[in-house]
């Protein structure tokens, strides 16, 4: 990932999001910084941080964020997998990223060909109700032997 550049428009956006140390720390680590940013940052400090990073360093630190027992390249090698995750576990600052690159069918795909385990009961519930299945179909199961 690309360093961030320190000018005022990302010094107040560091001073916001990462109120406890100075902006020039906060931005000395761009990797630690989107950690912060996907965590707190508001839709318009969303505008402003895509002005410096590039969609590659927004996808890969959404992965690090939500897949964080795995390398960016492995969780997003799958995108299903990835989704499934993204559906578990994402924040709403995190789906604000996710829904410039994920049409609702991909969402309707993820749900369809979810990994069994990964989705939980609440958000399988409202993830179908949100692509308009009521009741939703039963959950992904494993297959044994």
């Amino acid at each position: 990932m690309k360093p961030i550049p320190l000018n005022p428009e990302t010094e107040a956006l560091a001073r916001r999001i990462v109120w406890f140390e100075a902006p020039a720390e906060a931005l000395a680590d761009p990797v630690r910084f989107m950690a912060y940013v996907l965590a707190h940052a508001t839709p318009e400090d969303l505008t402003v941080v895509r002005r410096y990073v590039a969609d590659a360093d927004f996808r890969e630190a959404l992965a690090r964020r939500i897949v964080w027992f795995e390398a960016p390249a492995e969780a997003l090698a799958d995108p299903v997998r990835f989704m499934a995750y993204v559906l578990a576990h994402a924040t709403p600052e995190d789906l604000t990223v996710v829904r410039r690159y994920v049409a609702d069918a991909d969402f309707r795909e993820a749900l369809d060909h979810a990994p069994p385990g990964i989705i939980d009961p609440r958000s399988w519930a409202y993830w179908n109700a949100r692509i308009g299945r009521y009741p939703a179909p039963p959950m992904p199961r494993r297959q044994l032997g």
